[in-house]
């Protein structure tokens, strides 16, 4: 039987419930106070197996994937993650078409499908099949784990308006 696909919605935003929460497998994480708009978004995109998160909250996320010995220990139910460990993510790019690598830049900003078809002037399916195919030669996981990537192999500028990585 398929495993629920689930999104928390709460007024906590607080590094632990974050981390918990996708220790425990939630596809998804918002703040009560997201805009409908995003909500119905964010669902909708657990459906199609995306994972959302919400900007408050990535910093956390990101941090503690790049360093698994922060997460929680998972329960016995639910899945392990996986992060990013490949030992040489910079060769993976290298492999990569300047497409793909334009689209792992977009996806590792937070842009949604939508988003990114808009930016680089293309249709939406388009995008859809470039992450599907970043997904399976990176050897990664889901949308989460690319932006992890983005952001290890500095394709992800920080500054104003950006996460900064540890």
């Amino acid at each position: 039987m398929p495993r629920p696909r689930v999104l928390v919605l709460t007024t906590f935003d607080v590094d632990e419930l974050v981390l918990g929460a996708v220790s425990a497998g939630a596809r998804g994480f918002l703040l009560k106070d997201s805009d409908p708009g995003e909500v119905v978004g964010a669902i909708r995109a657990i459906h199609r197996g995306e994972a959302v998160v919400a900007s408050q909250a990535a910093p956390a996320l990101l941090a503690a994937l790049r360093r698994p010995d922060v997460l929680p220990e998972p329960t016995d139910d639910a899945p392990t993650p996986d992060p990013v460990d490949d030992p040489a993510p910079d060769a993976a790019i290298a492999s990569l078409t300047p497409r793909e690598v334009e689209v792992l830049r977009l996806v590792g900003r937070g842009r949604t499908n939508a988003e990114i078809a808009t930016d680089l002037f293309i249709a939406q399916t388009t995008v859809k099949t470039h992450v599907g195919n970043l997904l399976l030669e990176l050897d990664t996981r889901d949308r989460v784990a690319l932006v992890v990537l983005a952001h290890a192999v500095a394709l992800v500028a920080t500054g104003p308006g950006t996460v900064a990585l540890p």
